[in-house]
């Protein structure tokens, strides 16, 4: 079986995701409300963050949501909450970066639910793995 590369479009709302799905992104990445690096941007919120879910998957597209900042002890459980809302939705992978809330995602929401490290997206890219 060959591996044929994902084509992995980052969007910051519904008009940049529909162009990405109307021009062949296998997959889409995106920042929610809460827990986003790029919290000052424009990014989905709930409501739109399931009509994106929905347009991308009735199109054959996968959907991954970033939560790529160091989540405070007191935030735990608000952060776990937001990733099973996620899943809830559809959402097909996480982007993490906090390792704590990776062990907390694995062991609580479902283990076997693909989940996307920074770090090691970051280490793959580098030009000596290339």
């Amino acid at each position: 079986m060959k591996n044929i590369p994902e084509l992995l479009s980052p969007v910051g709302g519904m008009n940049q995701l529909m162009a990405a799905v109307e021009n062949g992104a296998d997959a889409v990445y995106l920042g929610g409300e809460f827990f986003n690096a790029r919290i000052k941007c424009e990014n989905f919120d709930l409501e739109n963050m399931t009509r994106a879910i929905s347009y991308a998957h009735i199109r054959n597209v996968k959907v991954y949501v970033t939560m790529n900042t160091l989540i405070y002890n007191d935030e735990l459980e608000n952060a776990l909450d937001y990733a099973k809302r996620l899943y809830c939705m559809g959402a097909d992978a996480l982007i993490l970066q906090d390792m704590g809330l990776v062990r907390l995602v694995r062991k609580y929401i479902l283990f076997a639910w693909y989940l996307y490290l920074r770090f090691i997206i970051i280490t793959l890219l580098l030009p000596s793995k290339l």
